[in-house]
C-alpha cells in the first residue's frame, strides 16, 4: 500500500529527526514466506512472488526515504543476524550484527566460528560487526573487525585495542587459509595495501604444527618491508616485497590456541 508506506516513511523520519537519532536499525525476526503466499492467493490470483516483490520494493523505497530525509543517518542492516545481506541492502546500510551465532557466548567453537565469519564475509563486505568478547587475547583478537557491539562493562582500552588492524580491514583483502571450526586447523587472512597492513593467524585448540607458512600479497615488489610479530616486536624481519610475495614466510607457532598478529610496513 503506497499511501501507507508514505505515511510510515514520513512518520519514522520525523521521529528520528525530532529525537536526534543518528543510527537506525532495520531488523527482521520472523519468516515472511507464509504471509507472502497467503497474500499471493488473496490479492494476486495465486501469482507466486507478487507479494514478496511488492514488499521488497516497498522496503527499499522506505529506507531510501529515511536516508534522503534524515541528515547524516547511518543504517544498521539486521535480519536475525546476516539473513538480509543482499546487494541492494548493502548499498543502504551495514550489518552491525552479522550473525546470531554470537548470541550465545558459551558456544565452545564461538571464537573459531567468528574468525570464519570474518574470513568469508570479507570477500563481499569490508564493514561488518558482532559482539566484542574480551575474556582473553584469543577471544578479543578473534573479534577484530571494523564494527563492535560491546558489553557495558568494557573499558576504554578494550574499545580502542587493535584499531590499526580494524583500519586495515577497510583496505585490500587477501584470504590465506580458512580452518572453519576445525579444532586442528589454522585460519589466516591479510588486510592492507602496498604501504602497510596486517596478517591475522589463528592457531586452533588442537592444531599440532610448529610453524605456519604463507606468502604475502599486494605488496610493492621493489620496496623493503619490516614484518613484526605483535607479541615479539624484537624479532622483526626485513625483506623485499618480491621476497615476501614469492617465498613462504614462516611464522613460528608456540602452543595451542593462539592468535598472532603480524604487521608489515614499507620502509
Amino acid at each position: 500500500n503506497d499511501e501507507a508506506r508514505q505515511y510510515l516513511s514520513e512518520f519514522i523520519a520525523g521521529s528520528l529527526i525530532q529525537n536526534g537519532v543518528s543510527v537506525y536499525r532495520q531488523d527482521f525476526n520472523f519468516d515472511p514466506a507464509p504471509y507472502w503466499r497467503k497474500a499471493d492467493r488473496k490479492l494476486y490470483s495465486c501469482r507466486a512472488g507478487f507479494a514478496e516483490n511488492h514488499y521488497i520494493t516497498g522496503l527499499y523505497a522506505f529506507l531510501d526515504y529515511l536516508l534522503e530525509n534524515v541528515p547524516g543517518l547511518a543504517m544498521d542492516n539486521c535480519a536475525s543476524g546476516g539473513r538480509r545481506l543482499d546487494l541492494e541492502m548493502t548499498r543502504r546500510g551495514v550489518p552491525m550484527w552479522r550473525s546470531d551465532y554470537n548470541c550465545d557466548q558459551t558456544k565452545p567453537d564461538l571464537h573459531d566460528a567468528t574468525q570464519a565469519h570474518t574470513y568469508g564475509i570479507s570477500f563481499w563486505l569490508p564493514v561488518s560487526g558482532t559482539f566484542l568478547n574480551i575474556e582473553d587475547d584469543y577471544a578479543a583478537r578473534s573479534c577484530i573487525m571494523p564494527i563492535l557491539q560491546v558489553p557495558m562493562s568494557a573499558d576504554k582500552a578494550a574499545l580502542t585495542a587493535y584499531s590499526k588492524e580494524r583500519a586495515d580491514q577497510l583496505k585490500n583483502y587477501f584470504p590465506i587459509a580458512c580452518g572453519g571450526t576445525d579444532t586442528k586447523a589454522v585460519t589466516a587472512m591479510q588486510y592492507g595495501d602496498e604501504k602497510e597492513g596486517c596478517v591475522l593467524i589463528y592457531q586452533h585448540e588442537d592444531a599440532e604444527i610448529s610453524e605456519f607458512r604463507f606468502k604475502f600479497s599486494g605488496l610493492d615488489k621493489d620496496a623493503v618491508y619490516t614484518v613484526t610479530d605483535a607479541d615479539s616486536p624484537a624479532s622483526a624481519v626485513t625483506a623485499t616485497g618480491a621476497g615476501l610475495m614469492d617465498e613462504d614466510h614462516s611464522q613460528k607457532l608456540t602452543g595451542a590456541r593462539h592468535a598472532y598478529i603480524l604487521r608489515y610496513k614499507r620502509k
